[in-house]
């Protein structure tokens, strides 16, 4: 046997292996074993009005992504049924490929970019393609793919593992052909290091960086918008907005959100973090790219990249994009959490700076008016009564496995026990004979013990503190001592990371959590946050600052709830788990998610 037998090997393999005969008539909700173009073993993921076609025999591919029957991809009929055979001409796969980089300087990979790949379907809606171990190049490559219940929402992440003995550096490399002739909508940073916003390809090996006018290429509004096949193909775009556009002839609106990081290095030739290849009318190349990864033997990196479809109209013969409607149009549809058009409510007012909330077994809910010292509590039917005109500054609140609420309060400065009534005792305001400083927010974890931030507002540094206490609240550890004032923490619904924000640098970050409480491997998770948080089901975050942000269990930034005043903390509520509830200053807000909470 020789090493150019294995793919075919492989190929024939998997053609058996998912063979309509070899597959389970049960799939889970959403999903099918389907033959398309040509091709068996491919999978179905599909909800009401959305399809999508996995396709494992020839690159690991998108091959349809399509609404309501019309499908935003480029396909080749010609290419059909197509599958690698050694010794014979390749092809430029048609569809949703996926890759990796940099482009000039990542080795060939032909098995990774035409070669089978091993699918499988792992859960409602969701599937997973895997490729072979790559020689070439050093590492395996897994894509998962997870369809919304009800909208286009596609979420697509690529793994990169390093199966090599040597350090690897790769970055994602999106390379989705959308059907020609469309218009390209791309937002341009305010700061970009080129002159005009991004730089052109050629001719030849060219960057060039000043280009002469052409009427398909316009830079409008602040947006990049590319109406037609321009005189070269390839662009590059250092936008940091995160989401691209391209409006199709058949009158769809196709949206890409993806992960950018202004303080990363980009390995592409010009650092840029989309690049564009517009083939004359029939395709057009929409990649988003992700950064410099250093993956040591052994490791991993992953990229998500979120994907939408929309009716939206081409515009007509002599019609300009109107750009600040199509701004706003991704802004409030391409939603994770939230559905489009959802309001926020407001379902209480006349405080002055509220906090806490938390929900007792029974359904009311507990928060704090701080500054004005009180304590609340709002009932089902909507009724809210004041239980406490002294309510010792209360400030982070969380309920317990006995039926009480956990409460950071700052005079006295302690952790205290405080039943439904809102009678207090304290469970510790010491550690070591020193006083705390001023506990500000806890989160009970599912063997009782309980975190808590304590951070220092004076000017000497080092003397912010997280706290463990563990179950039996005998004994306190210290788990976190360096950061500047640590606010806002909650843990993952699986137990084993500890969110914690930073009132001062204004982000978050995450720690895995040992059996015995402690923490450990600091790593940023947003590059926002400072004050309360929460965490649905799925493991998303909830973090305040200047809005609600979410992000998912991997840091990647998936949604943006505005409140109209500034939120300070937040919990799930309702029957369903599905009311995200919101403390913001003055007032009390709900808003539905598709996501139910814990």
């Amino acid at each position: 046997m020789t090493d150019k037998t294995i793919p075919l090997i492989i190929a024939v393999l998997t053609a058996a292996l998912f063979a309509p005969s070899a597959l389970t008539a049960q799939t889970p909700e959403g999903t099918e074993w389907i033959e398309a173009h040509g091709y068996t073993g491919c999978v179905l993921l599909y909800n009401k009005t959305v399809r999508v076609v996995l396709e494992p025999n020839c690159g690991g591919r998108i091959i349809e992504y399509s609404l309501a029957g019309a499908n935003a991809l480029w396909h080749d009929t010609e290419q059909d049924g197509w599958t690698a055979t050694p010794g014979q001409p390749s092809i430029d796969p048609c569809g949703g490929r996926f890759d990796i980089g940099p482009e000039m300087t990542a080795p060939r990979r032909p098995a990774l970019w035409i070669g089978p790949w091993v699918a499988e379907i792992t859960g409602p809606r969701r599937a997973r393609m895997t490729s072979a171990a790559d020689k070439s190049t050093g590492v395996r490559l897994i894509r998962d793919f997870e369809l919304d219940a009800t909208s286009s929402h596609l979420r697509c992440r690529q793994t990169i593992e390093n199966i090599s003995d040597e350090t690897k550096r790769y970055n994602h490399w999106s390379r989705t052909l959308a059907s020609g002739g469309g218009i390209c909508v791309v937002p341009l940073s305010e700061h970009s290091r080129f002159p005009l916003g991004y730089i052109y390809y050629g001719p030849g090996p060219i960057l060039n960086y000043r280009h002469e006018e052409h009427p398909n290429i316009r830079s409008r509004e602040g947006f990049l918008e590319l109406l037609g096949p321009p005189p070269q193909k390839k662009f590059g775009v250092d936008s940091y907005a995160g989401w691209l556009g391209y409006v199709t002839r058949d009158d769809m609106l196709f949206v890409k959100r993806f992960p950018v990081y202004p303080d990363r290095a980009y390995g592409e030739v010009a650092a840029y973090t989309i690049s564009l290849w517009y083939d004359m009318h029939k395709r057009c190349e929409l990649e988003p790219i992700g950064p410099d990864e250093v993956i040591p033997p052994g490791g991993s990196a992953s990229y998500t990249e979120d994907w939408w479809l929309f009716p939206y109209s081409y515009p007509g013969e002599g019609n300009d994009l109107d750009l600040t409607a199509l701004s706003s149009y991704v802004k409030e549809n391409a939603r994770a959490v939230i559905e489009p058009g959802t309001p926020i409510v407001k379902i209480a007012e006349g405080y002055t700076w509220v906090e806490g909330p938390a929900e007792a077994a029974d359904g009311n809910i507990y928060f704090t008016d701080n500054r004005e010292n009180h304590l609340h509590r709002l009932s089902p039917d909507g009724t809210v009564t004041r239980l406490l005109n002294e309510a010792h500054r209360a400030n982070g609140l969380y309920p317990d496995r006995d039926g009480n609420i956990i409460a950071c309060t700052g005079d006295p400065k302690a952790l205290v026990s405080m039943d439904t009534g809102g009678r207090m005792t304290t469970i510790v305001d010491t550690y070591n004979g020193k006083p705390l400083n001023a506990p500000n927010d806890c989160w009970v974890d599912v063997k009782g013990g309980i975190y808590f931030t304590d951070p220092y507002w004076g000017k000497e540094p080092g003397r912010s503190r997280v706290y463990y206490l563990a179950p039996g609240r005998k004994i306190l550890t210290p788990v976190i001592l360096d950061m500047v004032r640590p606010n806002g923490v909650i843990g993952s619904p699986d137990g084993k990371t500890l969110y914690v924000s930073d009132w001062d640098e204004k982000v978050t970050y995450a720690f895995d959590i040992a059996p015995d409480g402690a923490v450990y491997g600091k790593r940023l998770f947003a590059p926002v946050g400072d004050d309360g948080m929460t965490v649905d089901e799925n493991g998303n975050v909830y973090l305040t600052g200047d809005v609600v942000t979410v992000y998912d269990p991997d840091g990647v930034k998936i949604d943006t709830i505005e409140v109209p005043e500034t939120p300070a903390n937040l919990i799930f509520t309702g029957h369903e788990r599905q009311t995200l509830l919101i403390t913001a200053r003055t007032g009390i807000y709900t808003i539905r998610t598709k996501t139910k909470g814990l």
